[in-house]
Parts: structure tokens; C-alpha cells; sequence
């Protein structure tokens, strides 16, 4: 099995200073260039002369200095480590819900279903409910009343959720739309999109963020506050929705404190 960099950085720094993995004993196999060569030169060094061989081996390389900084670096007998859910337990803050038991907020919801099956219908019923404060489907109450909602148009055709929002008497001032700027379409891939809508759910504080698409969605790119959160997404579908509920001012878009319900 291939070691991780860090792994065989870590492994030469062992070797070196003499200390024991007690995990199990690398093989050459389990490293790659130039990990291996120096993983080699130094274990089959003599007692005492691994520093030297060490040297050796890294004798006309132009990156010399980056990979001996590495393996200096390195804590000698340092392990990662690896809590526990029991350890951790404790420390989980309990479940929060913006809709109780079916989209829970700080967390992915997904409602996968065919072509055609109403993803999008959903996804603006719910908007509506919490535009005008209506229960849930199943009666449950709003838990963010007068919360605002940001329907992200990824097609930029507005005038279809404006007939369908008249048509569905909703309140169109706590729904705002984020449509692309500049270009045909949304990407958010793109970091200049991601900002856009973090900036939006930042100063609206909404409820629930919905994202359609109409096309293959190949990633899909979360940023959060303690960094980046990526979703590899390869599915084909006729829209994906992406809810957020918005714990406080300072929420961002699928940060801990939100939901994300893809649809």
C-alpha cells in the first residue's frame, strides 16, 4: 500500500533518529520518488551514519534543501491521531432542524428522485412556506419565522419563478434571486460565484437557499468558514437544489451552523 508524503517523510525521520514504528515495517514498496531512494540509502546505512547517507543520496538534486527542510520538520516518533466517535461523543452538539426530520441544519440533506418528478415544485413549496410563515407538509411549525429565502438562478430565466411565485400567491420581498453576473450561467467552481452567494447569505440571513441547475453537475465547490468543504458530485438530474438555514448573521453558505439539502 502507498504511503501518504507525510507518511514517508515521517518514516525517514524515524529511521534517522532511531526510533521504532510500531505500526508495522515499511517495505521499499510502500514509497514513491524520491521518498524511496532515501527511505533506502538510510536504512541501509551503517549505525550512526544515516545522517551521512542521507546526504548522499540527495547529492545533485536541485530540490536538496525543500526535502531535507521536510524530513527535518518532522517529529521524530510523532503518530497521527485518530479519535474515536466514543471520544468525540460528548463534544457533538445536538441536531438542529429547519424542517424537523427532514432538513436539519449545519448538515447535507439530499432528495434524490427522477426527471420530472417535482424536485422544483418542492423546493419552491418549501420556499413559499417559509415566506409566509406556513407550517411545513406535515404541520410542523417554521423555527425561523419572517426568514427570507435566496433561489439561486443558475439558467438566469427569472421570468419562470416570477409567474410561478405570482401564480402561488408568495411573498416575492423575502425571495431573492442570484443570477449570474457578466455570464450566461452560474459556476461555482468559480471563487468569484462562491463569494457572491456567501456575501448574499451573509447580509439576507436567509432561512433556505435553493440552487437549480439545469445541466450535468460535475462539482460542486462548499465553502465554509473553517475552509473549504468539497462535494465531488457526478450525477445527471433535471435540477439540484441546495438548501441552507442560516443560524446567524454570520453564517455562511454550508457552514456549521447551516443545512444544505440537495434536491
Amino acid at each position: 500500500m502507498m504511503l501518504t508524503r507525510r507518511s514517508q517523510i515521517q518514516a525517514i525521520a524515524d529511521h534517522l533518529a532511531g526510533v521504532a514504528n510500531n505500526n508495522r515495517q515499511f517495505q521499499l514498496p510502500d514509497f514513491e520518488e524520491p521518498w524511496q531512494s532515501l527511505y533506502r540509502a538510510v536504512r541501509e546505512a551503517p549505525d550512526g551514519q544515516g545522517p551521512e547517507a542521507l546526504r548522499g543520496a540527495l547529492t545533485g538534486r536541485p530540490d536538496r534543501d525543500a526535502i531535507l527542510g521536510a524530513i527535518l520538520a518532522a517529529v521524530p516518533g510523532e503518530r497521527p491521531v485518530f479519535p474515536s466517535l466514543g471520544e468525540i461523543a460528548g463534544s457533538l452538539p445536538p441536531i438542529e432542524w429547519l424542517w424537523p426530520n427532514w432538513i436539519p441544519r449545519g448538515m447535507l440533506t439530499l432528495l434524490g428522485a427522477a426527471p420530472g418528478a417535482g424536485k422544483s415544485f418542492l423546493a419552491l413549496d418549501l420556499s413559499r412556506r417559509i415566506g409566509l410563515d406556513e407550517p411545513f407538509p406535515d404541520g410542523a411549525p417554521q423555527p425561523l419565522p419572517g426568514g427570507n429565502v435566496i433561489y439561486v438562478d443558475a439558467e438566469s430565466v427569472p421570468q419562470i419563478l416570477n409567474e410561478r411565485a405570482q401564480l402561488w400567491q408568495m411573498d416575492t420581498s423575502r425571495l431573492y434571486l442570484m443570477r449570474p453576473e457578466g455570464k450566461p450561467y452560474i459556476d461555482f467552481g468559480d471563487p468569484a460565484d462562491r463569494d457572491h452567494l456567501v456575501e448574499m447569505a451573509l447580509h439576507l440571513d436567509p432561512a433556505l437557499i435553493v440552487v437549480q441547475v439545469q445541466q450535468r453537475v460535475q462539482r460542486v465547490v462548499v465553502e465554509a468558514s473553517a475552509g473549504l468543504f468539497e462535494a465531488g458530485v457526478d450525477i445527471t438530474t433535471a435540477d439540484l437544489t441546495i438548501g441552507t438555514s442560516a443560524g446567524s448573521t454570520a453564517a455562511r453558505w454550508a457552514c456549521c451552523s447551516s443545512s444544505a439539502a440537495w434536491i
